[in-house]
C-alpha cells in the first residue's frame, strides 16, 4: 500500500482518505501477511492534527490489525514524531519506522525479498496528485 501527502495538499481530506483506505486494505489482508505501507510525506504538506494522530493511534492499535510502516520524509520533526509514535504502536503486530527516503522505506519494508516492481511508478504517481494506491 502507497501513499503520499504532498505539498499544499489538504489534510483532512487526505487522512481521511488515506486512513479509509489504508484500513479496507488490511481488512483485504487479514489473513496472509501483515500490510506492508509505505507512507511518503512531501514537504510542505499539512501536519496531522491531534485528532487525526489520534485516529492513527487507534486504527494502529485496533485488535487484528497487522503492518509494517515504513514512513519517508525529510523533515526532522516529522520523523521525530514518527519515532515517538512507534514507541507506543509498534510491537509484534504492527511495526513503524521513519526513513529519510522512500528507497529507504522500501528496503526496511522488504528486507532480502525483491520489492515489487511497479513500487517506484505507484511512488511517482502518488507524489503527482494521485490519491492512496493499495
Amino acid at each position: 500500500f502507497v501513499c503520499a501527502l504532498g505539498g499544499g495538499g489538504d489534510g483532512d481530506a487526505d487522512f481521511a482518505a488515506h486512513l479509509e483506505a489504508l484500513g479496507a486494505a488490511e481488512e483485504a489482508l487479514r489473513d496472509g501477511e501483515p500490510l506492508r505501507v509505505l507512507v511518503v510525506l512531501a514537504p510542505g504538506h499539512p501536519l496531522p492534527t491531534p485528532s487525526w494522530r489520534a485516529r492513527v493511534r487507534t486504527l494502529l492499535t485496533r485488535e487484528g490489525f497487522r503492518a509494517r510502516i515504513g514512513v519517508a520524509t525529510t523533515s526532522k520533526p516529522i520523523r521525530g514524531v514518527m519515532t515517538a509514535l512507534a514507541w507506543f504502536v509498534s510491537d509484534a503486530h504492527v511495526q513503524l519506522a521513519p526513513h529519510t527516503s522512500w528507497e529507504a522505506a522500501r528496503d526496511w519494508l522488504f528486507g532480502d525479498e525483491i520489492a515489487p516492481a511497479r513500487l517506484g511508478e505507484l511512488v511517482d504517481r502518488v507524489l503527482v496528485g494521485v490519491t492512496a494506491t493499495p
